[in-house]
């Protein structure tokens, strides 16, 4: 598999079939489509001689089909009995790297040529005890894989899980640089922010013996907060608590518990979240801010006249409504012809003022009683 934007390795040999030693010295040319990738100055070699290079890198920046071309003797400086077998060409097909650029050794430390190169759409590998690909040992070999990826900004948590060395790097900034072995697999956690844009992702993993693993994920983190208004209404607690250091992977379900104190009650939630539902779930999909409101407890106090038009009571203080623990003076007042008997309903007795703590609503009846006089009439003289 040849690989665009990666450098490809071109040998090129060739034969002096002739039965003499050409004289003067000559250019050997290899090009991609219509551009000359290198060019080498030979010297005049013997009959049955080979000439040639190894190892001469070009890199094929766009995927697709390309003709490679090789010319010996290409501007024809050497009369040769054959001019018609200077040249060879064909098509190959370079294939894009869409994931994780990998190359694998045969030692422990990424030491001389890769044994293998290949395209991995991720990083998750339990190769047990087996090798990783052809040519591959299956144990004492070391692998490193580069990536440029574009992040949006904020904060990540990556997951590395390795068996056994292992080295993690970002921008060229090592996070992580654990070069041993390791008798289980190891599991890395790293908070890492990132501004946005591109960044270079490099790992590197080695393997010494018996079961080998290795792994890179990641997820980007999101900020909850969190107030209570009025500070002293209540307080919201969270469920579960943050798993990103102090904020929260993306995609968790968080529920938000408002608990008002002992006089208030909860109201409303706003802001990221809205509505009276208590709790609340909220999935952390961005940074989010959510205030619970609390309002102090109020409570009612009814109070009915008995007969009607027969008095009217007066309330101290007067109010619509109550915050709890208030404490209201009742003073019953009679109308003209009538007295106060006695409270009723959630009141009761005849004391008057009455103070009436307000713990609930309250329903209190007044009953106020008809003034009676009494008439004597006395018979002077008596009998008659």
């Amino acid at each position: 598999i040849l690989y665009a934007g990666k450098a490809t390795n071109f040998d090129w040999f060739f034969i002096n079939t002739d039965p003499g030693e050409p004289e003067g010295s000559y250019y050997s040319r290899v090009r991609i489509d219509d551009q000359q990738a290198f060019q080498q100055k030979e010297n005049p070699i013997g009959a049955g001689d080979v000439g040639g290079r190894a190892d001469w890198m070009f890199t094929v920046t766009s995927s697709g089909w390309h003709t490679v071309r090789f010319e010996t003797d290409a501007d024809d400086d050497i009369a040769e009995s054959d001019e018609t077998n200077n040249v060879w060409e064909k098509d190959f097909y370079w294939t894009p790297v869409n994931g994780w650029w990998a190359e694998f050794y045969n030692n422990q430390n990424l030491e001389g040529d890769p044994v293998l190169v290949r395209d991995d759409p991720t990083i998750n590998f339990d190769w047990l005890a087996g090798s990783p690909g052809p040519g591959v040992n299956a144990d004492f070999f070391s692998v490193r894989w580069v990536r440029t990826l574009d992040f949006s900004g904020g904060v990540y948590r990556f997951i590395l899980i390795r068996n056994d060395g292992m080295r993690f790097s970002i921008d060229g900034n090592q996070l992580l640089n654990k070069w041993e072995g390791v008798q289980n697999a190891v599991t890395h956690t790293i908070i890492q922010s990132l501004s946005a844009g591109e960044h270079s992702l490099k790992l590197e993993a080695m393997e010494l013996q018996g079961t080998a693993k290795a792994s890179l994920s990641w997820n980007r983190c999101y900020a909850l907060t969190t107030a209570a208004v009025p500070g002293s209404g209540g307080v919201v607690s969270l469920s579960p608590a943050p798993n990103c250091g102090q904020l929260y992977i993306e995609g968790t379900q968080v529920t938000l518990t408002a608990t008002p104190s002992t006089s208030d009650h909860f109201d409303h939630w706003r802001e990221d979240a809205g509505g009276v539902t208590n709790p609340f779930v909220i999935t952390m999909d961005s940074d989010k801010s959510v205030t619970a409101t609390f309002s102090p407890d109020c409570f009612r106090l009814t109070v009915n006249i008995d007969p009607t038009g027969s008095g009217a009571v007066q309330k101290s203080p007067s109010a619509a409504c109550y915050s709890a623990g208030t404490q209201v003076t009742l003073t019953a007042m009679p109308s003209s012809g009538y007295s106060f008997d006695h409270w009723s309903g959630d009141a009761g007795g005849s004391t008057n003022p009455l103070v009436i703590t307000m713990d609930g609503d309250k329903s209190v009846t007044t009953t106020f009683s008809p003034d009676c006089f009494s008439l004597t009439v006395n018979i002077n003289p008596a009998g008659s």
